[in-house]
């Protein structure tokens, strides 16, 4: 199982504070991804510091673009895939379906779904 979390920050409400948060995640999660929102019409621009401390931490990055009424990402940056000890995947996991029961349910029915 590859756990991956995103850091998610809306348009004009990031900095390269975000990538910290992301880069906490990796404590336990496989790989993490700072996911900033774009604005329409507005071209990629000034990430460059962002996308330079993602690379010292091994987080990666997406930009999200609207799409009609919907979304695109773009992917600016790979995250690195790493090892992480299970116990802490399974904290983590324990956490996140203690708070979403519909999430442990989904999650639950992929384990099922493979089985048969």
């Amino acid at each position: 199982m590859l756990l991956t979390t995103y850091e998610l920050k809306q348009w004009k409400r990031w900095n390269v504070e975000s990538v910290f948060e992301a880069a906490s995640q990796r404590r336990f999660a496989h790989e993490s991804y700072v996911v900033l929102e774009w604005a329409k019409g507005e071209e990629v621009v000034g990430l460059e510091e962002i996308a330079s401390v993602c690379s010292r931490f091994g987080v990666g990055l997406l930009t999200l673009h609207p799409y009609y009424s919907s979304f695109r990402y773009t992917v600016q940056l790979d995250a690195e895939k790493h090892e992480t000890p299970d116990d802490y995947v399974e904290e983590y996991l324990g956490y996140v379906f203690e708070k979403n029961e519909d999430a442990k349910q989904k999650y639950e029915n992929l384990w099922v779904a493979q089985d048969v």
